[in-house]
C-alpha cells in the first residue's frame, strides 16, 4: 500500500470512528444570542430581537451569564425604541446579577447615560378636589393606585392609565384612611374603623371575581392602625398602631395569621411613613425629633428588632420617601437647604454611607405613595388656596361699602380661623405651613400650625409658634392678652389650650380624658365676655359651660351619641355662638340627613342658663347653613351664612351663597346685598364680624385639592454593593 494510499485510509477510518456530538447546552445558548443579535444589528428588527432575547433569559435556567448579557441586550433594544422599560431592566440587572461584572457595569453606564441625557422628569398623573386624601399605594408597576373614596367611606382602586375606578371595599364604615398594595400587586392592606376601634383588612386587586376582603387584625385595644408597606415576600405588614390609653407603637402583622408583632414604642404623633428595604432586611421610618418640635429625623430598624441606627438627622425637618429599588439609597425629603428638596443616602451592609447627596431641591411639602419597580418615585401634594379677606359692610343698609381687601401676606399653605378682639385692634388668625399629610387616627405629621396677629391700626404682623401639635376654634379672651383654641399639646394630649398673645406660651385649660368624646370642630368654643366661663361643644352635640376658676363644669345642652364621621342623629348641634352680653348662645342644628349629605337644618337661639330653645331659620336643600354664625355688636341680630350646593373645590350647579341678618327677637330675616360668593364652602369658611360692626372678615378660597405626581430618572447611580 502507498504511502498516499495509508493517509487516505486512515483519514477515512477517522471518519468512520468520530460521531457527529450534540451541540452542548453551551452552544445552543450562543447560537440563540448571536441570532437575537443579527435580528437586532443586522437585520434593525428591535422588537423581534427583543422576544429573541426575553425566550433566551426565560431558558437560561442556570447561566446567569447568558441571561445577564441578553438582558442587556434587550433594554439597549427597548431604549432604541424610546421605550421606558429600558431603565427597568438595566435596574434588574444590576439589582440581581451583582455577580456578573461586565453585563452591570454596562447597565450602569446606560443607566447613567440614560438619566443624563433624558434628566429628571416631574409630571402630574391625576387630581380630584373632591378627594379627602391620597393616604393610599402604588403599585409595583405604576399603574394603581388605592385611596381613600369621598368622606373615607370606602378603599377606591384606580387604573392610572384608564382612570377606571372600583371599591375594594363594601358596606358600611364610620371611616378608612390609608392603605399599602403588596411588593406583587395582587393585594392591599387598609385600616377599617369600627366604633372606637380599629381593624386591618385585606383586599384581593385581581379583577373579574375577586376573592371577598378578609379581616387579619381586630383589636379593641387599637384605636387607631395603619398599614405603610408589605415586606417583599407578602408575609407582613408594617404598621403604625395607636391604642385607647394614647400610647403609639410601630410593629409587624403577619398576613396569615393577624399576629402583631411589636418593634418600638414610639412618640404618640407617629410615623410619617415606613419602608421596606428591598431584601426585606430593614424597615425606614421616620419620627419626631422631641417632644418639643414637629422637626422629624429618619431612622432604619431591623425587621427582626434587633438593629436600629439613625440614619438622617438634622436641625430641621426630615421626612423619609423611601428605597431605591436595589436597596443603595435611602430617600428621604429634607428642609435642611433651607427649602424641602429630596435627598439620597448611599447604604452599605445595612449601614449608611459618607453624606446625603441631594437629587432634587423644592420638591415642595409631598407625601410619598411608594416608590416602582422601575424607580419611579410617586407622590401626593394638597394644593392650598386659602386666604383672609375683609370687607366693608353697613349692616343698616344691608350693602356693602367697599370691595373686599386680603391684609394677610400670601403663604405658602393656607390662612384661616380670623378672630376679632374685643377692642377690633387685633385680628388673630391660623396659618397652615410646612408638610400637609394625610394622618389617620393612628399618627403621622401634619402642618405646622402658626399663629398670626395682626395690627388693624399698623398691619404689623406677629408670628408665634405654640407647643401644639394642631388648634382649632381660634378666639380671643375678652382681656385681650390671650386667646383660647381647642388642639393637641406635643405629648399627644386634646385638650383646650389658653395661648399668650404676645409670647406664645401654652397653658392647658383642661385635656379630655382618653375614651371621652371629642371636642367639636372649628366654631364650638366661646369665652363669655367676663373671662370667667367657657363654653364649648363635643362632637356628639353637649354643649358645656366650664367655669375657669373652680374648673366645674356643668351641660348647657345635652347632645346625642354619634358615630365617627358624617353621619349623625337628627337634632344634633352642629356650630354655637355666644352672645356679646354672654346670655343666649345661638346654634346651627342639623334636622334631616340623607345618606351624608344634611338635607335640613335650622339655626336656634337659647339662654345659656337653661330654657327652650327658639327657632330663627330653617334651610333646606340645596341651601345649607354655614357652621360661623357671628352676633351682630348690639346682641340684637345674627348674620347666618346660607350656602348653594358645593363640592370641596366651591360652588357647584350655579349655586349662590346668600348672607342673612336674622334677628333674635323674631322678626323677619333680611338678605343682605353683601359678595360672599367667595367665601370657602363648609367648616372652614368661617365669618367674623368686627366689634365695631363695619367690618366682615372672612376665608375664601376652596379646600386643598389632592394631586399625584410621579417623578422620573432621578435616582444615582452606585457601585456599592449592599
Amino acid at each position: 500500500m502507498t504511502r498516499g494510499m495509508r493517509v487516505t485510509a486512515a483519514l477515512m477510518l477517522g471518519a468512520l470512528l468520530v460521531v457527529p456530538a450534540r451541540p452542548t447546552a453551551q452552544a445552543k445558548a450562543d447560537v440563540a444570542l448571536r441570532a437575537a443579535m443579527e435580528t437586532e444589528t443586522v437585520k434593525g428588527d428591535l422588537k423581534g430581537a427583543i422576544e429573541q432575547y426575553k425566550k433566551i433569559v426565560a431558558s437560561a435556567g442556570t447561566n446567569r451569564t447568558l441571561a445577564a448579557q441578553a438582558l442587556v441586550r434587550m433594554a439597549e433594544c427597548y431604549q432604541k425604541l424610546g421605550d421606558a422599560q429600558a431603565r427597568a431592566i438595566y435596574e434588574r440587572v444590576v439589582r440581581e446579577f451583582g455577580d456578573q461584572r461586565d453585563a452591570v457595569e454596562q447597565a450602569r453606564a446606560r443607566l447613567a447615560g440614560t438619566a443624563a441625557s433624558r434628566g429628571l422628569a416631574l409630571r402630574k398623573v391625576w387630581s380630584d378636589p373632591n378627594v379627602d386624601s391620597f393616604f393610599g399605594g402604588i403599585s409595583p408597576d405604576g399603574r394603581y393606585l388605592t385611596y381613600a373614596g369621598r368622606f373615607n367611606t370606602a378603599v377606591i382602586l384606580r387604573d392610572l392609565v384608564t382612570g377606571e375606578e372600583r371599591p375594594l371595599t363594601s358596606g358600611d364604615s364610620s371611616g378608612t384612611f390609608a392603605s399599602a398594595i403588596s411588593k406583587d400587586g395582587n393585594e392591599a392592606a387598609y385600616d377599617w374603623y369600627v366604633g372606637k376601634s380599629s381593624e386591618l383588612w385585606v383586599a384581593s386587586l385581581r379583577s373579574g371575581n375577586p376573592p371577598p376582603s378578609r379581616r387579619i387584625l381586630a383589636n379593641e385595644e387599637l384605636s387607631g392602625i395603619t398599614p405603610h408597606d408589605w415586606s417583599p415576600d407578602g408575609k407582613r405588614i408594617a404598621v403604625s398602631v395607636r391604642r385607647q390609653d394614647g400610647a403609639a407603637q410601630i410593629g409587624l402583622v403577619g398576613v396569615a395569621d393577624g399576629s402583631f408583632h411589636v418593634l418600638k414604642s414610639v412618640d404618640w404623633r407617629g410615623p410619617t411613613r415606613m419602608f421596606f428595604s428591598p431584601d426585606g432586611l430593614d424597615i425606614a421610618f421616620d419620627l419626631p425629633a422631641n417632644d418639643s418640635t414637629e422637626d422629624r429625623d429618619v431612622f432604619v430598624l431591623g425587621a427582626d428588632g434587633s438593629r436600629e441606627i439613625a440614619a438622617a438627622t438634622n436641625p430641621g425637618d426630615d421626612a423619609v420617601i423611601g428605597w431605591a429599588p436595589d436597596g443603595r439609597h435611602l430617600l428621604f425629603a429634607s428642609d435642611r437647604n433651607g427649602t424641602m428638596g429630596l435627598w439620597a443616602l448611599a447604604f452599605v451592609d445595612h449601614k449608611p454611607q459618607g453624606a446625603p447627596a441631594l437629587v432634587k431641591a423644592d420638591i415642595g411639602n409631598v407625601f410619598p405613595l411608594g416608590i416602582t419597580r422601575s424607580g419611579a418615585l410617586y407622590t401626593t401634594i394638597a394644593m392650598w388656596d386659602q386666604e383672609i379677606e375683609i370687607a366693608a359692610v353697613d349692616l343698616g343698609t344691608g350693602k356693602q361699602t367697599a370691595a373686599p381687601v386680603k391684609p394677610i401676606q400670601r403663604f405658602a399653605g393656607a390662612n384661616t380661623q380670623p378672630a376679632w378682639s374685643s377692642d377690633g385692634k387685633w385680628l388673630a388668625y391660623r396659618s397652615a405651613r410646612g408638610r400637609s399629610l394625610a394622618t389617620g387616627v393612628a399618627g403621622g405629621a401634619g402642618a405646622t400650625s402658626v399663629l398670626g396677629i395682626r395690627s388693624t391700626d399698623t398691619g404689623d404682623i406677629r408670628e408665634l409658634r405654640p407647643a401644639l401639635s394642631y388648634f382649632q376654634g381660634l378666639t380671643w379672651a375678652p382681656d385681650g392678652g390671650s386667646l383660647v383654641a381647642a388642639g393637641g399639646d406635643l405629648k399627644g394630649r386634646d385638650g383646650v389650650f389658653r395661648i399668650d398673645a404676645r409670647t406664645g406660651h401654652v397653658t392647658p385649660l383642661f385635656l379630655r380624658i382618653p375614651g371621652e368624646d371629642r371636642l367639636g370642630g372649628y366654631e364650638g368654643l366661646f369665652v363669655s365676655p367676663d373671662g370667667k366661663r367657657l363654653y364649648y361643644r363635643t362632637q356628639n352635640g353637649t354643649v358645656h359651660e366650664r367655669d375657669l376658676s373652680s374648673e366645674s363644669e356643668r351641660v348647657v345642652v345635652s347632645g346625642k351619641p354619634s358615630a365617627i364621621g358624617f353621619t349623625h342623629p337628627n337634632g344634633r348641634l352642629e356650630a354655637i355662638s355666644v352672645s356679646p352680653d354672654g346670655r343666649w348662645i345661638a346654634a346651627t342644628r342639623t334636622e334631616a340627613f340623607q345618606g351624608f349629605e344634611i338635607t335640613s337644618a335650622s339655626v336656634v337661639v337659647m339662654p345659656v342658663d337653661g330654657g327652650e330653645s327658639r327657632t330663627l331659620l330653617r334651610v333646606d336643600q340645596p341651601m345649607q347653613i354655614m357652621n360661623s354664625m357671628p352676633w351682630t355688636p348690639d346682641g340684637r341680630a345674627i348674620l347666618v351664612l346660607k350656602m348653594g350646593s358645593f363640592s370641596k373645590g366651591g360652588l357647584v350647579d350655579g349655586g349662590t351663597n346668600e348672607l342673612w341678618y336674622v334677628p333674635v327677637d323674631g322678626g323677619t330675616p333680611r338678605k343682605l346685598d353683601i359678595d360672599v360668593s367667595r367665601v370657602l364652602p363648609g367648616g372652614l369658611g368661617r365669618i367674623r364680624l368686627h366689634p365695631d360692626g363695619r367690618q366682615l372678615a372672612f376665608v375664601s378660597g376652596h379646600y386643598p385639592v389632592q394631586e399625584v405626581w410621579v417623578l422620573e430618572n432621578f435616582l444615582p447611580v452606585s457601585s456599592a454593593k449592599r
